[in-house]
């Protein structure tokens, strides 16, 4: 049989100039799992990919906590509209550095105001919200056979691997090498 092809995502592509409705997410993520699952008898390293893309389509959705517009969620922290745009601009922006100050220009907020209002809205400060979706990036990455770890570093916003190896370290509790000798999925043809 012949080896299916499918094109690259990334989520800035998808998202791109002012992202993507969520009926348009919502349907992409479904093309891909349906594709994944032709492609699984065919090729399932192919079929691992798809699913690998469909989880990052997902992964800004699954970060935003429930909110309501009921004045009880919205004081003191953020709105909905808010959430969802910081957490999507910080998903489509990990390969690169990603200012409080731009974060909170986004919100229509100051800086300092911004920081505490992210804090209550998601519980962690907005650099521990970008460094944790940067180890989850770099997690989804590091199931990929044959990926160098200096590049996933670069691809992920850290400055190089080092860098990568002593936050992933910190946050997870292992190095990345043997976290990825214990989660990588050897596909079998």
């Amino acid at each position: 049989m012949n080896a299916m092809t499918f094109p690259a995502y990334s989520p800035s592509s998808a998202m791109a100039a002012g992202g993507a409705t969520s009926g348009q997410m919502a349907q992409a993520v479904l093309d891909m799992l349906g594709a994944a699952r032709q492609a699984f008898d065919v090729d399932p390293h192919e079929a691992r990919e798809l699913v690998d893309r469909a989880a990052v389509l997902l992964r800004p959705l699954s970060l935003v906590p429930p909110v309501s517009d009921t004045p009880e969620n919205v004081s003191g922290g953020l709105a909905p509209w808010q959430v969802r745009k910081v957490v999507r601009h910080i998903a489509e922006n990990l390969d690169r550095q990603i200012a409080n100050s731009e974060l909170a220009a986004l919100a229509r907020l100051s800086a300092s105001y911004f920081g505490r209002a992210f804090k209550q809205a998601l519980g962690v400060s907005p650099r521990e919200y970008v460094t944790q979706a940067r180890i989850d990036q770099a997690k989804a990455l590091m199931r990929r056979p044959g990926a160098a770890l200096s590049q996933i570093a670069l691809d992920c916003g850290f400055c190089d691997q080092a860098h990568l190896s002593r936050t992933f370290h910190q946050m997870v509790g292992t190095t990345p090498n043997k976290w990825r000798r214990a989660n990588l999925l050897v596909m079998a043809a």
